[in-house]
């Protein structure tokens, strides 16, 4: 018996000392990679979709003008002095539903009318008539007459609705250069 357990003893360490030598940490290289598979064969194209409806195009329908002089009428006496500009381009759906921005302008200074000049005791507003156009209004708020207006050229800028609605932007808040900035127009 005494033979037996020694030689279960033995086995069990050789058993051991294989595992322990035969076993390494090292896997063996990896193989080299297969050869590509066949491609498969290409399906047929689908049909084209249709085309979409164009877009508006930027500030293309930004109708500006250049800066005119005014023309003011009636005499330096008179309490209101009118300067009338009229374009074609200007309607009465485009005054309805657009936005209308006159700007008024004496050298470098560019104004937003209507305007108030307390201490030149000039007022500046405009209006459309149909039937006459952009007229502007000098008018004294002395009581005396206007002389000649401070504003002496005007320059007007119309946006059509559908170019208000995209951002719902405040123009009245801007002023002149960040309007013609926010536009990519010429100053």
């Amino acid at each position: 018996m005494k033979n037996t357990i020694l030689n279960t003893k033995l086995f069990l360490m050789a058993i051991c000392a294989v595992a322990i030598v035969s076993c390494s940490g090292d896997d063996g290289e990896d193989g080299a990679i297969g050869p590509q598979g066949v491609a498969g064969i290409d399906g047929t194209d689908g049909a084209d979709g249709s085309d979409g409806e164009d877009g508006a195009d930027g500030n293309a329908n930004v109708i500006t003008s250049p800066w005119i002089d005014a023309t003011f009428d009636g005499d330096t006496d008179s309490t209101r002095r009118t300067t009338i500009i009229t374009d074609s381009e200007i309607t009465p759906a485009i005054i309805d539903t657009g936005v209308v921005i006159i700007y008024g302008k004496r050298g470098s200074e560019i104004w937003s009318v209507p305007v108030n000049f307390p201490f030149l005791g000039e007022n500046f507003a405009w209006l459309y008539l149909e039937s006459v156009g952009l007229s502007i209004f000098c008018d004294s708020t002395t009581g005396t007459g206007v002389g000649e207006p401070y504003l002496s050229s005007f320059r007007y800028i119309v946006i059509p609705s559908g170019l208000t609605a995209k951002n719902n932007t405040d123009f009245s808040k801007m002023d002149y250069y960040e309007v013609m900035n926010h536009f990519g127009l010429e100053y």
